[in-house]
């Protein structure tokens, strides 16, 4: 049985003492509600989340408030997501205005293209370039469910949901027809 050590902090520096903490044992006490803590730094997070009224952490967002980092933290991936809608027809790689889409392309445009060496379809990315090379042996290209149903859309009655005004191309996301009319036409949906 392993045996952990912790100083408790008291009134003064003077009666500063070394408690001894067993595994399971919650020596720190809420003296307000009574719940029991094995550390300290659990008790202060209590007391400073339900009995202080304090909300150190506000959105910068919003009017809201948090007791805690991580709590602002959930709110403001929730509340707050940004939507990235501009995609990399490269790397699938997504981004919140069209400026970073250009500057990230431009990675593509520095690396060295790799080429089918049976149909010569140029890649910029190893991996693509495998999964290119599965149709010429037969073998199965894997897909997610969810993009394999996305996918059938467009073998079925059921069309994309998002149709290009200016050239009445199709696309089954919102992001990749602001990326194609952003490409193609230089203008947003």
């Amino acid at each position: 049985m392993s045996v952990h050590t912790r100083e408790t902090s008291c009134a003064s520096d003077n009666d500063k003492i070394l408690h001894k903490v067993e595994p399971g044992e919650k020596p720190f006490v809420c003296v307000t509600c009574n719940k029991a803590f094995a550390a300290k730094s659990y008790l202060k997070s209590h007391i400073m989340a339900m009995h202080s009224g304090e909300r150190p952490f506000p959105c910068t967002m919003c009017d809201r408030k948090y007791t805690q980092k991580s709590h602002l933290k959930a709110h403001s991936s929730i509340a707050h997501a940004v939507e990235k809608p501009f995609v990399c027809d490269e790397c699938e790689m997504r981004f919140e205005d069209n400026e970073e889409l250009r500057k990230h392309t431009q990675t593509h445009a520095e690396q060295k293209p790799l080429a089918c060496d049976v149909c010569n379809k140029i890649f910029q990315y190893e991996s693509n370039l495998k999964k290119h090379k599965l149709i010429h042996i037969g073998e199965p290209y894997r897909i997610s469910k969810t993009h394999f149903e996305t996918h059938m859309k467009f073998h079925t009655n059921d069309q994309p949901p998002y149709v290009c005004k200016t050239c009445d191309k199709k696309f089954d996301t919102l992001s990749h027809l602001i990326s194609h009319n952003l490409k193609t036409h230089d203008e947003y949906p």
